[in-house]
């Protein structure tokens, strides 16, 4: 069956498509990109949408389906229906539930379901139910959704549109090891009807990757395709680098999250701080709650009870429970990893805020979207980095961080050598992450050349507010950074220190990671050889280093601060994930022991500083006290004297 789309845009229909998705999603008025990406479809002309995060790219999905139909509307000929392929069974679902909310039938179709709930809901679909249905590529290439969706003639007869929302997944996910199927999302549009035109979208996608996404779902000019790029610069987000002040793994330096004086939990900013593994995640709500001040240490800054956090292993339930509070704004201070995020719609961050850097420079921009969606709002991004990465990676890259008027930073070419000096995708996303933290000049120059923002569009979504500061390295003054003091001995957990494995844990440690590097080998190489062993992944000293250890490991980037090891950046999150779980499983009774011993001796040695303190400050009070009284009998034995 041939898709047959519209000769020409019906001007009234057309205005009414604006009014009415205005009246619904609330929002003063459609943009051109929008009205042009949905004319386009309806037209029959494939496009990438290639606007900033909060640039509001559904609306561009759902503007093909409401100039065919309009809620409450019955007529045969008017049941059109998008469909749209998403990366994330949360977002998806999340899509389902605000379209059906405002009277749009919309469901999505995810795995989580049991299998006859989940059956019904795709014959359903097939049979025009729904308007809108969101599919990830693994259910949208099983036999059960080719014969009850795709083979469907009603399906075929009313399916407008296929959006492929975050295509930047496309090009990045697709590989043997991690959801292969994204690879074949060409095969599916092959089961469409014929001439269907393709919607791909995407907020943070560099052009090489552009061009990658383009051939692979043969979108060309030849065949009627039209790139609409706005830039996706934040101006309203002040960006800012910070060099840990304590070790990564007390968390000290996150106490610069809580504001000075609050008067109350409104006082607190709606924060995501984004880190590298789950067991982070946990260990830095616990921080959080046990160190927020009395004033905001309330139920809305932190759930009383139950996960806090945001992981792939936090369960859907609470997971649905923690995007909904963080969404209306009751929630404010959420650690989470990759898992949380892309495409979801939080209105109230206020700060993002990087445990860190991230293994890429495209998901840490990625990222940054989250905060702010709001135009009339700014707000604060922050990355921490230790002293020891931060002077690794200006070396790596031969950028001088001390020098600031060196020739390298002030050439004016050495933006463009760095921009030239990557072979691939992969080693252009990691020159710019790290041109990005080690650069002396704006960091908006690596994020606008990385996005070629300077030959899209010239639209500022999200401007500068007037007279705000850009980054710390154009307004350095603006961007003070208070020294943090550790008044608490829970804080006092330093690397090198009590942190010896006990000998039960450094044997379970040993066994788990020497069973991990097997694994390792065996999904790398497979099992038809004998010459790569386990030892050439994971060699004996840096298991033992991580057995010793153990305690310390709590992120790839300490794990690399302590052992050099060239798999780090491939396996060390395996590596980091296992020794959280044995110790999980395993607690050092003794180490615990030994930790309290040291908490109350540290709160000894501070009561004695307090009192030391507490004499000098009495000492000076009596001596002012006294010599005040010897000026006033000094003054009365002068005057006596006078008479």
């Amino acid at each position: 069956m041939a898709y047959c789309p519209v000769t020409t845009i019906d001007i009234a229909k057309s205005q009414l498509v604006s009014e009415t998705l205005c009246k619904l999603f609330n929002i003063p008025l459609l943009r051109n990109y929008q009205q042009k990406a949905g004319q386009n479809i309806l037209l029959g002309k494939n496009t990438f949408l290639n606007i900033p995060t909060g640039g509001g790219k559904t609306l561009a999905f759902y503007y093909p389906l409401f100039y065919h139909w309009q809620p409450g509307v019955t007529e045969k000929n008017a049941q059109k229906i998008i469909l749209v392929l998403g990366p994330l069974t949360g977002l998806m679902k999340s899509q389902a539930k605000n379209l059906n909310a405002i009277g749009v039938p919309a469901v999505a179709l995810t795995g989580d379901k049991e299998n006859l709930s989940n059956d019904l809901l795709v014959h359903a679909f097939g049979n025009g139910q729904y308007h809108v249905g969101f599919v990830g590529p693994e259910m949208s290439l099983e036999k059960n959704f080719h014969e009850r969706v795709l083979e469907n003639p009603k399906f075929q007869r009313n399916i407008i549109a296929a959006v492929v929302e975050e295509a930047h997944n496309i090009s990045e996910w697709g590989t043997d090891d991690f959801r292969p199927k994204f690879r074949q999302i060409s095969a599916l549009l092959g089961w469409l009807p014929q001439g269907l035109p393709v919607l791909a979208a995407s907020a943070t996608v560099a052009p090489e990757v552009i061009l990658d996404i383009e051939d692979k779902l043969g979108m060309s000019a030849a065949h009627g395709y039209e790139h609409i790029s706005v830039s996706n610069a934040k101006g309203n987000v002040l960006l800012s680098i910070r060099l840990l002040q304590h070790p990564p793994d007390s968390y000290a330096d996150l106490l610069s999250l809580f504001p000075k004086n609050p008067a109350g939990p409104d006082d607190f900013q709606q924060t995501l701080i984004y880190v590298n593994s789950r067991m982070e995640a946990e260990r830095i709500q616990d921080f959080l709650r046990e160190h927020a001040p009395e004033e905001i240490h309330q139920e809305k800054c932190f759930f009383p009870r139950g996960p806090r956090f945001y992981h792939c292993f936090v369960g859907d339930k609470c997971k649905e429970n923690i995007e909904a509070a963080i969404q209306s704004g009751f929630l404010c201070a959420v650690p989470a990893t990759d898992a949380l995020g892309m495409g979801l719609d939080f209105r109230f961050i206020k700060c993002v805020y990087f445990w860190m850097p991230l293994r890429t420079f495209n998901s840490l921009i990625q990222k940054i979207g989250q905060c702010v969606r709001l135009f009339t709002d700014f707000g604060e991004v922050v990355l921490f980095i230790t002293h020891t990465s931060y002077q690794q990676l200006c070396v790596e890259f031969d950028v001088d961080s001390q020098e600031h008027d060196s020739d390298k930073n002030e050439d004016p070419q050495w933006e463009e050598q760095v921009y030239a000096a990557a072979e691939d995708l992969d080693e252009e996303n990691r020159w710019h992450l790290v041109w990005f933290i080690c650069t002396k000049k704006c960091q908006r120059i690596p994020w606008d050349k990385f996005y070629d923002n300077e030959n899209k569009k010239a639209l500022s979504l999200f401007p500068a507010p007037v007279g705000a500061p850009c980054c710390d390295n154009c307004n350095p003054s603006e961007f003070p950074v208070d020294t943090i003091k550790l008044t608490d001995p829970n804080q006092l957990r330093l690397p090198g220190r009590q942190r010896k494995s006990s000998p039960k844990l450094f044997a379970a440690i040993q066994k788990w990671l020497e069973t991990l590097r097997k694994q390792v080998v065996l999904e790398v190489f497979g099992p038809c050889q004998y010459i790569i062993t386990g030892s050439y992944i994971l060699q004996d000293d840096i298991i033992q280093t991580l057995a010793e250890h153990a305690q310390m490991m709590v992120s790839t980037e300490v794990l690399k601060q302590c052992v050099h090891w060239h798999w780090a950046n491939v396996h060390g999150q395996s590596v980091v994930d296992a020794i959280g779980q044995v110790l999980m499983e395993l607690p050092d009774m003794v180490q615990l022991q030994q930790e309290e011993e040291q908490r109350e001796q540290a709160l000894k040695e501070m009561l004695k500083m307090a009192n030391r303190d507490f004499q000098k400050k009495l000492t000076s009070v009596l001596n002012a006290c006294f010599k005040a009284i010897e000026a006033v009998t000094c003054s009365v034995d002068n005057s006596a004297q006078v008479c």
